[in-house]
Parts: structure tokens; sequence; C-alpha cells
């Protein structure tokens, strides 16, 4: 640090050799006024604040305090590096990547997760670059990040981009605030909910079994969720249904993979099988109910619609089968557990 520059910092904000405050016991001045023209105002700040602990309504020692924070907040800011055009064509660069893919692809969001993580520092150094902010604007759109999202709106609007001539730096104003995010209010809850629907990601696993005076049943379901590189989420399915007569007459067994496919025995000692084929993955918006549906095609051609329903009371899930929009087994729903 240039030593002049201080220099007129100290006298701008009245900080010199002569003694600092008349209350403050003599040898304390004299350490504090050598730590101040050392350059050393963090170590200063330490040593008035524990003077502090002793007197804290000492108002010499308050005006001191203060004038020694705003001695520390001007060096920070003439101590930051300017972002370089290297560092700008970079973020540019990998923007360019970005939008050159397909809205929602995995290869999009990687390059996006990039800018935020490599441009997080540069605009801690220069918060008036607005081609910056814009950016990591899209990418929290684009990764449904709130937070970064009204971060980057409210920089934005501090700099004037609401009436910019640049046509698409006013757009991806405009998609902040058309999803709440120039409010940090909204921003916060928008970002709460995401954390609600992510609890489901992870493995679940769960057996029901129940007895009538003529059948025994199990219904045993395995579900892997997992967050995608994009906005939503991805599902495996493992699924077994289990049915025997207490004769062993009647019986039935049939496995899902999903996606991948399925198959079974049954009694008459015919086999079937078919395809498993992924359909939506829904989180409801409060997080507490999961909807996973898949479709079933056999290899005679029939057709099934499925699903798995899970819902969330407090920290319990309970999950039940669909077939065709009519829930098999009402009585008797599985309980998940995550491993």
């Amino acid at each position: 640090m240039n030593r002049i520059i201080l220099v007129l910092i100290f006298l701008m904000l009245g900080l010199s050799a002569n003694p600092l405050c008349a209350d403050v016991p003599v040898a304390a001045q004299k350490e504090i006024d050598q730590l101040v023209q050392q350059d050393k105002f963090t170590e200063a700040l330490a040593k008035v604040a524990a003077l502090l602990k002793d007197e804290p309504a000492d108002k010499d020692l308050l005006d001191l305090k203060a004038q020694l924070e705003k001695s520390t907040k001007h060096v920070a800011c003439l101590e930051k590096p300017a972002v370089s055009k290297l560092e700008m064509a970079e973020i540019k660069m990998i923007y360019k990547d970005a939008m050159a893919q397909p809205e929602d692809s995995p290869e999009r969001a990687k390059f996006m997760r990039e800018l935020l993580d490599k441009s997080a520092p540069l605009v801690k150094r220069d918060e008036k670059l607005m081609d910056l902010w814009a950016a990591r604007g899209q990418a929290a759109l684009d990764l449904n990040r709130p937070l970064e999202g009204n971060d980057a709106a409210t920089h934005l609007m501090n700099l004037g981009a609401a009436e910019s001539d640049n046509e698409s730096l006013v757009v991806i104003l405009a998609s902040l605030k058309r999803k709440g995010w120039l409010d940090a209010n909204e921003a916060q809850k928008a970002s709460e909910a995401e954390a609600r629907k992510d609890w489901w990601v992870g493995e679940w696993t769960g057996k029901a079994n129940w007895k009538t005076e003529i059948v025994d049943k199990s219904d045993e379901i395995r579900i892997k969720i997992q967050k995608k590189d994009s906005n939503g989420f991805d599902a495996q399915i493992w699924h077994q249904y289990e049915y025997d007569s207490v004769n062993h007459r009647l019986w039935t067994t049939v496995t899902f993979q999903v996606p991948g496919e399925f198959s079974g025995d049954s009694y008459k000692g015919g086999r079937f099988s078919g395809k498993c084929k992924l359909g939506e993955v829904v989180v409801s918006g409060d997080g507490n109910q999961l909807k996973i549906r898949y479709h079933t095609e056999s290899e005679t051609g029939y057709t099934q619609k499925r699903e798995i329903i899970a819902t969330r009371n407090e920290e319990a899930v309970k999950a039940s089968v669909w077939v065709n929009d009519e829930i098999l087994e009402p009585s008797h729903p599985v309980l998940l557990q995550k491993r």
C-alpha cells in the first residue's frame, strides 16, 4: 500500500500522531497510535475494543472505534485489485458456452454453475460490473437459485439496468422480477421452499406385509431420488408386489425396475414381462408430497399408467401405488425410511 495514500486517509478521518483521546490511558494511546502509523488498523481496532470492555460508555473510545472502522473500510477498498480484462473474458466465454446449450440441459447447467463459482470473487472486488451481474442473474434463473437471483437483481437495479438500452439486460432483470426475486423476503421464501423439496433427495426403502383370511400379501419399494443438473428431480424405482393364497393355489410375483423392465410369474405357470418408462417426478410446493409417474408396456402391447405417491407427515413417509388412476391397497401404505 502506498504510504502517502494511507497518510491522506488518516488526515481525512481525523487520525494523527497527536494524542488520540484525552480520557484514554497514555500507554494505550501510544500503542494505538503506533499501530495506526504502521498501517495495522485491525490490530488498533482490536485494542480499542478491549478498552471498551472496561469502559463501554466512553464517548472518546466510541468515537475512536468509529474512526478506525472507517479507516479499515477505506484501506480494504484501496487494496481490492481491479477485475482484469482476462477475468472478464473468461466469464464471457463461459456464459457464451452456456447459452449455446439447450435450456434445462445438464450441459447448460454445468456451465452456469461454473459461471457462478468463478464470478463470485469478482463481484466482491467490483460491484459495479453490470455485465457480470447480468450473467449471474441468468445463471440464477437457470439453476433456480433465488438468493443469487435476488443479489443480482438488487445490484442491477442499483446500477440502473431497468432503464438500459441493452434489451437482453432488461429481459434478464424482468425475468428476475417475474420470479419475485427483486424482493429479498420473497427470494428467501423461495430458497426455503427449494430446501424443503430437496429433503426428498436420497434413497428410500420400505415394505408392507399383511394378511387376510385367504391371502398373504407384501409390497416392497425402493426409491432413489436425485437432483437434476438443471431444475427438477430424477428417480429410480425398484418395486416388488407379491400375492399368495393360504393354500398356495393362487400366487403372483411382479417386479418393476424403473426405468428398465418389469417381469412376473403367476400361479398358472405363465411368465410376463415388458418395459418401464419413467415419466414425471414432481414434488409439491410445500415439499410434503412426492409423485413419481411411469408407464409400463407388456410384450403383448398392453399398457398401464402407474404412479407412486409418497406423503410426508413430519418425518414419517407413507407411499401408495396407483394404477390407471386407481389406488392399490389403500389401507396398507408402505412406510418409507431414508437410508
